[in-house]
């Protein structure tokens, strides 16, 4: 009986810390199971809400720049170029979203120097300096952030976009290029953008 009771002494303290053991065990558990949970919910929320809106509205916004560009006018040109900067800063907040090769970002910005430089001196020739200046830092912005997201459709597309836009820049100091070659590096850059987006989602 004596050893008995020694042995089931030895045990108490055992079994009683098991309980606790047990219960933070659990709510462990269950915070890792919460975390894992809210992850996924955010993950399935931004996959299937934010990231098509992006690509939707900049779609759109690059639409109506089109509309607004078929009339040839001081005031058309202005809110077709407000139209396709929102619909750039649409695609730049997706790939930045999307950075599977940020060290891409610093030669690319070194390399936008000059064509940066060439479009602000046209800029000079201009009646609207500002607007070209601007926008044409965001074509930069443009083909840094896809150059970063890793994809090569994406890259080869805002390329296209800045060759597009760039004879449309020097057709407003002298009539140069004719709509067919501008529309089609447009189509051509919405083409590869669009495809590029797809194989960031997995989707080709």
């Amino acid at each position: 009986r004596l050893m008995s009771l020694t042995h089931s002494d030895s045990r108490y303290p055992r079994g009683a810390g098991q309980p606790q053991g047990r219960r933070r065990a659990k709510k462990k558990l269950q915070k890792n199971s919460t975390k894992k949970s809210c992850k996924t919910q955010i993950t399935m929320q931004t996959e299937t809400g934010i990231f098509p809106l992006l690509v939707t509205a900049a779609l759109i916004a690059d639409t109506a720049g089109d509309a607004f560009l078929l009339s040839q006018n001081h005031r058309s040109f202005i809110a077709g170029s407000v139209s396709f900067s929102f619909g750039h800063i649409m695609y730049i907040t997706y790939m930045f979203m999307h950075l599977h090769a940020p060290y891409l970002m610093i030669p690319v910005f070194i390399l936008s120097f000059y064509p940066y430089y060439k479009a602000v001196g046209l800029a000079k020739k201009t009646s609207m300096k500002l607007l070209v200046c601007l926008y044409s830092g965001l074509l930069g912005i443009l083909v840094m952030a896809c150059c970063a997201s890793g994809s090569l459709l994406a890259s080869i597309g805002s390329v296209f976009f800045v060759l597009s836009d760039s004879m449309l820049g020097l057709n407003l100091v002298k009539q140069k290029y004719s709509p067919i070659p501008i529309m089609c590096t447009y189509i051509i850059a919405q083409l590869f953008i669009i495809s590029g987006i797809l194989s960031l989602q997995g989707a080709l």
